[in-house]
């Protein structure tokens, strides 16, 4: 008797294909828009004259060229993406299992808390989660309460660290002893109450005047974690220091810059998640440098409008030079303004196509999708006599 045994493998990749022929689409789509935006820069500069145009002109291409050759260098910020969404899914598995039904109400604070609270969506889950037990305990068990009084405290947190200049880490320290009932940090919030359970106890007091006078009567009390998280909003909310940090998010710079890399923060865990609003990352990104630029540009005009006054008393030569740089400078100002402007649709672009090629190559591919594009083995054994 014989026996033939064949080995047959084939491997399905049609969709590894179809995968490449999507990227290599968006590639060129991404080289249209670049060569797109070097020509709106290159417009900008038609109406300058020959002086200052040509130097302004070159010196912007540098930059727009130096954007182009730094597009492959952006794939390595996946690294910092797959990392920031790791914690993510870690933090994730801790609010729903803390939160429950109310997991989603997190979720929505959490994703604004960029301009909020100036902190990335990670970093508000772990801060909500830090003290959320003694928080839902001593409300108890009531979730969605404590997605609300939660939330508050994290903005309150802010909101003191911005209003005083405290770090912000120091606070935090001070209601996770809060929710262990110890109060030897409270004088961490500079409220004007020393580090003593019986120095919580009078600002507890205030807060009940407080709300008494506001025509609540419900008071609160040093035993519930939530009662304390309420009687400090109350105080601050009294000192005008409540909505600090949103208020600061756009009009100031240390402000729009916590913006800035909050909402960058959030933007690389996006970019290895399939389920993120990449477009909407990307826009606070944007919206949120603009506001850093919006803030700083007139202090920068100010302070460079000033020098020649100030180095004139030291040198009238050197003051009369420096004049001379000042007024270049002003009459640059609405072509490099053009041309940042033109620099961020750069940016804006770059990171969709990024986003682009990993919903076509996912740092993460789902199980079924890596199953289903595997490839395959078949065995077809024959015999024979």
């Amino acid at each position: 008797m014989n026996e033939e045994l064949k080995v047959v493998i084939s491997a399905d990749i049609s969709k590894y294909k179809k995968g490449m022929k999507d990227a290599e689409k968006e590639i060129s789509n991404f080289q249209k828009e670049l060569n797109h935006q070097k020509q709106n820069v290159n417009n900008t500069f038609q109406s300058i004259g020959d002086g200052i145009g040509k130097a302004v002109k070159t010196g912007v291409k540098v930059a727009v060229g130096a954007l182009a050759s730094l597009t492959g260098a952006l794939a390595g910020i996946g690294i910092s993406a797959i990392k920031s969404y790791a914690d993510y899914e870690q933090l994730v598995g801790g609010v729903n299992k803390l939160f429950g039904d109310s997991s989603n109400t997190i979720m929505k604070y959490a994703q604004d808390a960029y301009k909020n609270a100036g902190i990335s969506a990670n970093t508000y889950m772990e801060q909500i989660t830090s003290f959320s037990a003694s928080l839902i305990s001593s409300l108890g068990g009531d979730t969605a309460k404590a997605a609300e009084i939660g939330n508050m405290a994290i903005n309150d947190m802010a909101d003191n660290a911005n209003t005083f200049g405290t770090s912000i880490e120091s606070i935090q320290n001070a209601y996770q002893g809060f929710a262990k009932q110890n109060y030897t940090m409270l004088d961490n919030l500079k409220l004007g109450y020393g580090g003593t359970k019986e120095e919580m106890q009078r600002l507890i007091d205030k807060a009940n005047e407080l709300r008494e006078a506001q025509g609540v009567t419900t008071k609160l009390t040093i035993d519930s974690y939530a009662d304390v998280v309420q009687a400090i909003h109350t105080v601050q909310e009294e000192m005008k220091i409540t909505g600090t940090t949103m208020n600061e998010a756009e009009g100031t710079i240390s402000g729009s810059i916590a913006m800035m890399k909050a909402s960058w923060e959030n933007l690389m865990t996006g970019l290895a998640d399939s389920n993120a609003d990449i477009p909407q990352l990307v826009n606070n990104v944007v919206s949120s440098a603009a506001a850093v630029l919006h803030n700083i540009i007139p202090i920068a005009k100010e302070v460079i409008k000033n020098i020649p006054a100030a180095i004139s008393e030291i040198s009238p030569e050197a003051g009369a030079a420096m004049q001379a740089v000042v007024d270049f400078a002003s009459a640059a100002w609405p072509v490099l303004k053009d041309a940042v402007s033109q620099a961020f649709a750069v940016i804006s672009e770059t990171f969709n196509f990024i986003a682009k090629l990993f919903v076509v190559f996912p740092l993460v591919p789902e199980q079924d999708k890596l199953i289903s594009s595997s490839p395959t083995v078949n065995f077809v054994a024959k015999s024979s006599e």
